[in-house]
Order: C-alpha cells, then structure tokens, then sequence
C-alpha cells in the first residue's frame, strides 16, 4: 500500500543545531525514507551503521561506540594519510596551521 501524502520528512538535530530532510524526490514512495528517519532516531541503530560506514571508509572495524571517538580515529587516519601524501612529493607536512586573531 502506498500513501499519496507527497511530504517531506524533516529531523532536527540535537539542540536545533542541524536540521535533516528526506524530499519527495521519487513520487509516491516515501518508504525509504521513512527508515532512514527511524534507524537514525535509534541510537543502537545509528551507532552500528556509523561504525559498518567507518568500517568500509578505513579497512577495519572499530570497537568503539562513541561518534566522537569514531571521528578522532578518522581524523588521526586523515591526518596521517595527508603526512604520507606530501612525503611522496617531497613535502614535509605537520599538519595544518591557524593563525589565530
């Protein structure tokens, strides 16, 4: 059964901080959407598909079940692969530098 409602699914994040739509982009079928907003709403749901998700993108799988722990792991990664990249070519990369004020 299909539902001929056309309406965009619409989430707020954590403290209104990010706002999350799924549009109508296919007529009359909103069902993939409908899940995608009910795996994200769950918390067990959308820690285990982050880390399948960091899985794939990293070639390993993490035990950790934070999103921040999950996301210094890749940013270590990146900032490592990014070191490696510029030792190729003859660049000697620490990182990236702010000049603050």
């Amino acid at each position: 059964m299909f539902l001929h409602a056309r309406t965009a699914l619409a989430a707020v994040g954590e403290d209104g901080v990010r706002m999350y739509t799924a549009p109508p982009l296919i007529p009359d079928r909103f069902g993939l959407a409908r899940v995608q907003a009910r795996l994200w709403a769950d918390d067990d749901m959308r820690i285990m598909i982050a880390r399948r998700m960091y899985a794939m993108r990293l070639g390993e799988i993490l035990p950790h079940r934070e999103m921040d722990v999950l996301r210094g792991i890749e940013g270590a990664k990146m900032k490592e692969s990014y070191r490696l990249l510029a030792k190729s070519i003859g660049i000697d990369w620490n990182g990236r530098r702010y000049e603050r004020g």
